[in-house]
């Protein structure tokens, strides 16, 4: 019997800004929510089940307008389910957020937005990505 493979070409329709700090979730969401005026909001934690068996429950934050949304992810892992800690994006495990923005980049440059992301008090190090040189960009689609 021959077998079919279906392909799918996956759109990244959003900015990623990943940032470090020891700052916990929702400090730092009180914190944005006052730089930009928005109302980032704790959300239901995501699970993410893969085929080899690592798991992750991921922390988010969430606002949403009618063309834009920012949300806050924390890269490692609430719980670890296999050996050693677990990142939603393991190429950038040095970093401690990961900030998707789309339809903001109209009104302000995602240079702009990182800018002021960094001036944020215990936030160490922000920098923006090109999603499509990710090794594991299909883990930020939910």
């Amino acid at each position: 019997m021959k077998k079919k493979k279906l392909e799918a070409e996956l759109s990244f329709e959003f900015s990623l800004i990943a940032l470090i700090s020891e700052l916990k979730e929702f400090k730092l969401a009180w914190h944005i929510n006052a730089a930009f005026d928005i109302q980032l909001v704790k959300k239901k934690d995501i699970e993410l089940e893969f085929i080899k068996g690592q798991n992750l429950l991921i922390s988010n934050y969430f606002h949403e307008t009618e063309h834009s949304y920012i949300r806050i992810l924390k890269n490692k892992s609430i719980i670890s389910f296999g050996e050693g800690p677990a990142f939603l994006l393991p190429e950038l495990n040095k970093f401690d957020f990961l900030i998707l923005i789309k339809g903001y980049e109209d009104t302000l440059p995602i240079a702009d937005f990182k800018n002021k992301i960094a001036a944020i008090p215990k936030v160490q190090f922000a920098q923006a990505f090109e999603i499509e040189n990710l090794k594991s960009k299909e883990n930020l689609i939910f």
